[in-house]
């Protein structure tokens, strides 16, 4: 793969991390007024424990193949720019 063809992958995937953060930004903002009795930082501590908990699960579970791989010998895969 060329170093240009690299740079734009990298480039999109920046612009997707962007718009997801946008969107997942908007999610709780929106839930932060919907309950009238709740405190806007227990939603957002909320948010960040449940978060914290899940990123672990998707990051072994997405990085499981490609270790298994690289023990096997069958190759490896990039985390990011070299």
């Amino acid at each position: 793969m060329s170093q240009k063809s690299t740079d734009r992958q990298f480039q999109e995937a920046d612009a997707a991390i962007e718009r997801a953060v946008a969107v997942f930004a908007r999610g709780i903002d929106r839930m932060m007024w919907r309950w009238s009795a709740v405190a806007p930082t227990y939603v957002i501590t909320g948010v960040l424990e449940k978060l914290c908990e899940e990123l672990p699960r998707l990051i072994i579970r997405r990085d499981l193949p490609s270790a298994q791989r690289r023990r096997e010998g069958k190759g490896a895969t990039s985390a990011g720019p070299q």
